[in-house]
């Protein structure tokens, strides 16, 4: 290989990497172990990790625990769709395709949209696009307003989608007393306004997104981010409230939270506006025999190509995590999904009840879905229910550096014993 490439020998092939940054000495690498030590080492390795399953965990923002579909585990484990490529060839994937377009379908009755993609990335990665997307079809929109209330991490992502938007004013609603956003901060303008909500937003509150829909101007694209689509089953349906895009994480739906990823991105949107919708769409459609078929629909494998001139430069999709959260969806069913976010709404109100009456108090006073912000009455809360095996949400400071306040979470996959070691510490 040396020869036919023209060099003379392996280091060679490093001269682009400065000197000073090359390992100089050999890499002291142990021989090779019998397979018997190394199945040990690998497994008392494995066993440092603490997992949700090892500790009590009110964690949320962005990644929850739900008690897993087994089927839906399994099918994730398939070779044939852990490994299968795009399928743009529909003769030799309908097994994919069938299984996209059952996703697409689950995703528009619990949005109660029109149209749903394939699915993205993630949330982050899906109101961004949504965003954009909302910038296609309102040409003349140059101003894009974004609730306080969606998570940092969410808002990060969108201020960097937007950053080579040129003349486009970027600004932030603040929220109000209950958690909400305030809409009194949104400027007036003769053109279409982008506007996006989280529903329920980033810190657990609901927002009143039918009033918002009456408070903007007919021409203003409205949009919501949900971090748990659990709750699409106990409040109403985005689309019912005049909402033009929804997009969700749908990582809840059977998706382990392993360590915070992979996830996937939910995206529906109306009828109107499919054409510019990012990402796939598979479609049913009858064959030459007549027989049911399914095809990726409506746009060219070389539209995703095209740079700055595509409609989206998300060109795939989250093949086997939507396969996941598809099967938990057709196992669980309707009433099953409603159940648990019953299960994990009436916790989270446990969770507040044991925590107030410790002393620690709500930050904002909305109406929540199954996760709420606490400003502790002592600073050391988190670290030391860390230390007795419990963690008890997220530091916000990670995000917003000097915020002391904790985002908790509740899930239907806690027990009346979680709840008892937890007033028990907190009683301490």
């Amino acid at each position: 290989m040396l020869d036919t490439i023209g060099v003379e020998d392996v280091d060679a092939l490093f001269t682009s990497i400065p000197e000073s940054l090359r390992r100089q000495a050999a890499i002291d690498l142990p021989g090779i172990p019998d397979e018997a030590d190394l199945v040990a080492y690998m497994r008392e390795r494995a066993e440092r990790n603490r997992t949700v399953l090892d500790a009590i965990s009110f964690v949320g923002g962005g990644a929850y625990a739900y008690p897993p579909v087994a089927a839906a585990l399994y099918a994730m484990s398939r070779g044939e769709f852990l490994t299968a490529y795009t399928p743009y060839q529909p003769e030799i994937a309908q097994g994919t395709l069938m299984a996209i377009f059952e996703f697409q379908t689950w995703v528009a009755e619990l949005t109660g949209l029109d149209v749903a993609n394939s699915s993205m990335y993630d949330g982050a990665t899906a109101l961004a696009e949504a965003i954009l997307m909302g910038l296609r079809v309102r040409r003349k929109a140059r101003t894009v307003a974004i609730s306080a209330g969606l998570h940092p991490a969410v808002r990060a992502v969108v201020r960097r989608y937007l950053a080579g938007q040129q003349d486009l004013q970027l600004i932030e609603l603040p929220l109000d007393a209950s958690g909400r956003t305030d809409l009194d901060a949104l400027p007036a303008s003769d053109t279409p306004r982008i506007v996006a909500l989280g529903y329920p937003n980033g810190y657990g509150v609901i927002e009143d997104i039918s009033a918002v829909r009456t408070a903007l101007d007919e021409q203003d694209f409205l949009v919501t981010h949900t971090p748990d689509p659990h709750a699409w089953l106990l409040l109403a349906s985005p689309g019912s409230l005049g909402v033009d895009a929804a997009v969700a994480d749908g990582q809840p739906f059977g998706v382990p939270v392993s360590f915070g990823g992979p996830s996937l991105g939910m995206f529906a949107t109306r009828q109107a506006y499919v054409r510019q919708m990012p990402g796939r769409l598979c479609g049913r459609t009858t064959d030459a025999q007549g027989r049911t078929g399914y095809v990726l629909t409506l746009s060219t494998r070389e539209q995703h190509i095209r740079r700055e001139k595509a409609t989206s430069n998300i060109c795939t999709n989250q093949g086997v995590i939507a396969l996941v959260a598809t099967v938990t969806m057709n196992v669980l069913g309707p009433a099953g999904l409603r159940e648990r976010a019953l299960a994990a709404a009436r916790n989270a109100r446990r969770l507040e009840r044991i925590l107030v009456d410790a002393g620690h108090t709500r930050r904002f006073d909305g109406t929540f879905f199954n996760e709420f912000v606490i400003d502790p009455s002592r600073p050391d809360l988190w670290s030391s229910l860390i230390n007795a095996g419990i963690q008890l949400g997220v530091p916000l400071s990670k995000y917003l550096p000097g915020d002391d306040g904790l985002l908790v979470a509740a899930t239907s996959w806690l027990d009346d014993s979680a709840f008892d070691r937890l007033s028990q510490e907190c009683a301490r």
